[in-house]
């Protein structure tokens, strides 16, 4: 398993003012996020699409961006998910290249999965447990969503890596066996 993305440096990140006055800017983002590859038949309401663009803190600073995650099975490239999101740091820290790493990341889906959790009385917002749900945090990398297992079940499937020191977490669990977790320390793991 690899988790490739390209962490933005210092001026990539705007002030979300910015952002709000790129209505052109918007549509793409939006486009990235919830009408990508992996949803053609899950569409997202644009109304939910305005809510995750508008979102934002006046003490940060932003850059858009998408995270993947490949996976390898016998040295050979089988699969692969991703989110678009928002990375995000202090405004502060704009401007000093010793900050780049601060920064976090959190994909669209997870943004729609925890406002889905929020309000459990509004319409289906489109949370889709099947595409990726990527944050990056301070501290680790978080990776979650659900495929089709062998037997034609659904398997929900979670991933941490612990940044400091490349440790990881597997989770695999199903309705038809029991959980299990596999653990282990990332062969090369580069911030």
């Amino acid at each position: 398993m690899t988790v490739d993305f390209n962490l933005p440096h210092g001026i990539a990140y705007k002030p979300y003012s910015h952002y709000l006055s790129e209505g052109v800017l918007r549509r793409a983002e939006q486009l990235d996020a919830f009408l990508g590859p992996s949803t053609p038949n899950h569409p997202v309401d644009s109304s939910i699409q305005d809510q995750w663009f508008n979102e934002h803190f006046d003490f940060e600073v932003y850059d858009f961006g998408t995270v993947d995650v490949h996976e390898y099975r016998n040295g050979l490239h089988s699969d692969w998910v991703s989110d678009h999101g928002k990375w995000s740091r202090p405004s502060g820290t704009q401007n000093d290249p010793a900050h780049d790493d601060d920064a976090t990341f959190e994909g669209a889906y997870v943004w729609l999965a925890r406002h889905t959790g929020v309000d459990k009385d509004a319409t289906d917002i489109g949370d889709d447990p099947e595409h990726a749900h990527i944050t990056i945090g301070e501290s680790a990398i978080y990776v979650s969503y659900r495929f089709e297992n062998n037997s034609g079940g659904k398997t929900d499937y979670g991933l941490k890596i612990q940044k400091s020191t490349g440790r990881f977490t597997e989770t695999f669990s199903s309705s038809s066996v029991d959980a299990f977790e596999h653990a282990g320390t990332c062969m090369m793991f580069k911030q």
